[in-house]
């Protein structure tokens, strides 16, 4: 039976073996909830309405099986989380009870247009977008819809970039020194991010079996899934690499080489770490007071201005592509001077001292 829930009107109950729950808007009678009910009951006992339900399933219906089948077993806890979010605060409350295959592009786009009025950002429409299409491209697969309804949509574009909030080496060598005055195990940890541009995540997720003192590297295998709180085995691109630490830098872990492998190097990081207790240390030693994630960003523009390759910052940073490492091309050091000298060849038009004319003549 239907009832009420803060003034609107929610049912639950058992469809095919799952467990189906559906709050309808504010306003909407009990004889609309009821007769939503009786309809849903009525697919369990007539097999012919079952199998056109399976055939022709509302959208709430096919997302929450795209959830339970499809991506909960491809992808991440947490990317499943967010799905799940997406579902139900935006894709739900517009398609729920409608038939997916009658869901067009037009609705799409008309779903996208809603968001950015509503001004969300240009991110989180393209994650919801993303999430509609990744839901149609399953039903696709399964002939349960003619088209892809996303297909035809333009995601928003971004705008341009803004800086990184980065260090110069002098401001991050000032930074560490008042850490290794003040607090030696957040030196420690700061020192590992800056020298070899590990995720926030990654850092946390450090056991003692991923330094290797005698070659001074560091495996990069897991990392710390902040949505469940747990270790995860495999990294944000769910590819391992090897990262060379200076020996400098690893000689100060020292006092952990007797530990057991399985034990967290950096178990007081967390997602307010760098405001909480950095800023300030940043405040303390006089530089522009950053995100923690911006040491990455910081570690990347010292390498590439020190003379590494484009390539080898992707490698260092567990890129998957090399458009990911391309936001950082402008800290390459005069990577255009001279650039379109090659154009001139043998001509030359540059005029000499007393044959200059001043513009104001």
């Amino acid at each position: 039976m239907p009832f009420l829930d803060r003034g609107r009107w929610r049912i639950r109950i058992w469809v095919e073996g799952e467990k189906f729950s559906k709050t309808f808007p504010e306003g909407t009678s009990k004889k609309i909830a009821d007769e939503y009910e009786r309809k849903l009951k009525l697919s369990q006992i007539d097999p012919d309405l079952a199998e056109k339900r399976r055939l022709e399933p509302l959208f709430a219906e096919y997302a929450q099986r795209w959830l339970a089948e499809y991506c909960a077993l491809h992808h991440s806890i947490s990317y499943v989380k967010k799905c799940r979010q997406i579902i139900v605060q935006h894709l739900n409350a517009t398609f729920g009870d409608r038939k997916l295959r009658d869901i067009t592009s037009q609705d799409i786009l008309e779903v996208q247009r809603q968001l950015q009025k509503q001004g969300y950002a240009v991110q989180s429409i393209n994650n919801i977008l993303a999430t509609a299409s990744s839901i149609f491209k399953s039903a696709l697969t399964e002939n349960l819809v003619p088209v892809n309804a996303c297909s035809g949509v333009k995601r928003v574009k971004k705008g341009q970039r803004e800086e990184f909030e980065v260090w110069t080496l002098e401001e991050r060598d000032r930074f560490l020194d008042v850490l290794y005055q003040d607090n030696f195990p957040f030196f420690q940890v700061c020192a590992i991010a800056l020298f070899t541009g590990l995720r926030p995540s990654e850092l946390r997720g450090l056991l003692r079996d991923a330094i290797d003192f005698d070659r001074c590297q560091i495996r990069v295998y897991r990392q710390w899934c902040t949505k469940q709180n747990v270790l995860v085995p495999y990294t944000k691109t769910r590819e391992a690499r090897t990262v060379a630490v200076p020996k400098a830098i690893l000689d100060n872990l020292v006092d952990v080489r007797s530990w057991p492998g399985n034990k967290q190097l950096f178990p007081f990081l967390c997602n307010s770490f760098g405001h909480r207790h950095l800023k300030p240390y940043m405040r303390q030693a006089g530089v522009k007071e950053i995100r923690m994630h911006d040491f990455r960003h910081t570690f990347a523009s010292h390498m590439l201005k020190q003379g590494a390759s484009l390539a080898e910052v992707k490698e260092l940073l567990g890129h998957r592509k090399l458009e990911s490492t391309a936001i950082y091309l402008h800290y390459m050091p005069d990577r255009n001077q001279g650039a379109t000298d090659r154009l001139l060849g043998k001509m030359a038009w540059t005029r000499k001292g007393e044959n200059v004319v001043s513009l104001a003549r």
